[in-house]
């Protein structure tokens, strides 16, 4: 329990953060997801794309470390251009 009144607004920051940080993790795995499903090589180009720059931005709001967005986009991008 926050003992100050600068200790409750963090708690509250805390939350909304946390909140934005899930949803757009969320976002990346689901378009991640329906990357990996996806079957028409088109599509799927224009998907790595998109794809990317969620992470890029996900990265830049640091709900997502450099490293492991780089190694995510690498992996997919691998797996992309063998499909």
């Amino acid at each position: 329990m926050a003992h100050s009144k600068s200790a409750e607004k963090r708690a509250r920051q805390n939350l909304k953060h946390r909140a934005a940080n899930k949803a757009r993790n969320s976002e990346v795995w689901s378009i991640e997801k329906n990357l990996r499903d996806e079957k028409d090589a088109e599509k799927k180009k224009k998907m790595l794309s998109i794809y990317f720059s969620r992470i890029d931005k996900a990265v830049k709001a640091n709900a997502l470390s450099k490293g492991k967005a780089s190694r995510k986009k690498s992996r997919l991008a691998k797996a992309a251009k063998t499909a």
